[in-house]
């Protein structure tokens, strides 16, 4: 493949202008066949049983008073209630519920208010509870802060009949492919007891990393490299029998959210190539520009590409720095297959190739 670099590019294009002169004479965009001037819209994852002793202050007194109050609670800058906990139990096994990864605002958490859903109030960081009806319940944490801000947040937990004593059964549920550096979320929420509740789950990746026991039905991890991964599950119960599950996940290259540069430009210039999910953007020495791009599905680290739609603004540069424009942006249309390896990313174009460079964002 022939490297084409755009100082070449740039030779041909003042040579068929008849243009040998040094003088820089101010041109403006607008005179460019290959820019137009309106940019187009672009097309278009062990605690007991019972009440533990409430925190200061007493949840009990501020929760009552503000619901008394009629008032709205706003929580606090960056206060969150989350819960962990597992999904299924049978009737009379205790679930556990846990608080820890709950998120304070401006003022540390205070108190722990948990709603069982089936007229049980329990207080405390983490808790327990059995419920004696299969069902579907919605548990609910409030979380208050030492001035009396509150978040809640809800879980629906259901609850089944129980049959034998036998191990879980672990069911595992995710996407079949990702981008590269993509967040992708697993689930285990329909996986099921056997004779005796879930207690923990673990995940592996496929690509080193793992959760460890943890009460999370929800993995989410990122792979950085594409390739096929196996994902394993293995949930475990309270008589520590456990039961595995596993899937395949491909990891494909993806051009969105990264930012490029292009090697030797002409007199210092930067020419920028930024792609999102259907665009790309860029600056082309002195103008910005933006266009639409489509691409086949990815082979290794390449793929077919199409470029259309090139629009960009019209300020008025040297001739210099205006040829280049040109040239790069009428190459750039003409942009048929693109490959990547590690940070450098070559555009095959009719007339050769265009290499870039990977900036950071």
């Amino acid at each position: 493949m022939a490297v084409i670099f755009l100082a070449a590019a740039l030779t041909l294009f003042l040579v068929s202008c008849g243009s040998g002169s040094s003088e820089e004479t101010p041109q403006s965009t607008a005179e460019l066949p290959a820019v137009t001037q309106a940019a187009p819209e672009p097309s278009t994852t062990s605690l007991s049983e019972g009440t533990t002793s409430p925190a200061t202050p007493d949840p009990d007194t501020v929760l009552t008073e503000e619901a008394d109050s009629g008032e709205t609670i706003s929580p606090a800058t960056g206060l969150a209630a989350i819960i962990v906990s597992g999904d299924i139990a049978g009737v009379g096994k205790p679930f556990s519920f846990d608080a820890t990864q709950s998120r304070a605002g401006d003022l540390a958490i205070a108190a722990y208010e948990w709603n069982m859903g089936d007229g049980t109030v329990l207080y405390g960081l983490t808790v327990q509870h059995a419920y004696t009806e299969p069902g579907e319940y919605t548990v609910t944490l409030t979380i208050v802060d030492e001035g009396g801000e509150a978040d809640s947040t809800t879980k629906v937990v259901t609850v089944i009949e129980l049959e034998g004593g036998g191990p879980p059964t672990a069911v595992i549920s995710g996407p079949a492919s990702a981008g590269a550096g993509e967040d992708v979320t697993f689930s285990a929420a329909n996986s099921f007891p056997g004779g005796d509740p879930i207690v923990a789950y673990q995940w592996t990746s496929g690509d080193g990393h793992e959760s460890g026991n943890t009460l999370d039905s929800i993995f989410t991890t990122s792979y950085e490299e594409p390739g096929a991964y196996i994902v394993e599950l293995t949930v475990i119960d309270a008589n520590d029998l456990n039961d595995r599950a596993s899937m395949e996940i491909v990891i494909e290259f993806t051009l969105a959210g990264t930012n490029w540069e292009m090697n030797n430009p002409i007199r210092g210039t930067s020419v920028t190539l930024n792609f999102d999910e259907q665009s790309l953007s860029g600056n082309s020495g002195c103008n910005g520009y933006s266009a639409i791009y489509s691409i086949s599905a990815w082979e290794d680290s390449s793929a077919d590409i199409s470029v259309q739609n090139i629009s960009g603004t019209s300020q008025s540069c040297s001739q210099e720095v205006m040829h280049q424009e040109q040239a790069y942006l009428s190459i750039l249309q003409s942009a048929s297959r693109i490959f990547v390896d590690g940070s450098t990313l070559t555009m095959e174009t009719r007339s050769g190739a265009l290499t870039f460079s990977q900036v950071a964002p």
